[in-house]
């Protein structure tokens, strides 16, 4: 089995298989809406990690270099194939939003008796990086990006055990 370590345990096979794929949380509508939220964030991160290491193999292409270890030749993680399977579902844009859902559904119940502060500090980190970018294309934020990271920054000086 897998030593204690946190890059012991997400490397070894049996858990590879569990930590890619389609979000089955987020997926089953019995789950409780927090916990599909953050199986929803979770989809959303590695679905963007999945789409950066393409974008740097394609640079390493660009220039010559060899990418051992590659996923884009086998067709890509089992999260990329998923999201790929049911794009308008589990795109990152979509998912995030959908997170965001949950999360305000999971905050208007009787038992929820305390705002989770983290998991809505993650939705509008990534909303804001989800955002399509400035409107006048000077490479600026826009204003809902704008208006997200500050509401990071207050959740965070509210709470700063966070």
């Amino acid at each position: 089995g897998p030593g204690s370590h946190s890059a012991d345990i997400a490397g070894y096979d049996t858990n590879k298989n569990w930590i890619q794929g389609a979000p089955s949380i987020f997926l089953d509508n019995a789950a409780p809406a927090i916990n599909r939220s953050l199986d929803a964030l979770a989809c959303a991160v590695r679905s963007c990690c999945d789409q950066a290491n393409l974008q740097v193999e394609e640079m390493a292409r660009q220039v010559g270099m060899d990418m051992p270890g590659s996923n884009s030749c086998a067709g890509g993680t089992a999260t990329a194939q998923a999201v790929m399977a049911n794009e308008n579902e589990l795109c990152s844009r979509n998912i995030v939003q959908s997170a965001q859902s949950l999360l305000n559904q999971h905050a208007g119940t009787s038992t929820a008796k305390t705002e989770k502060h983290g998991v809505r500090l993650m939705v509008l980190s990534m909303e804001a990086f989800l955002d399509g970018g400035d409107e006048d294309n000077t490479g600026g934020f826009t204003d809902k990006q704008v208006k997200n990271l500050l509401k990071v920054c207050e959740i965070i000086l509210k709470n700063p055990h966070l």
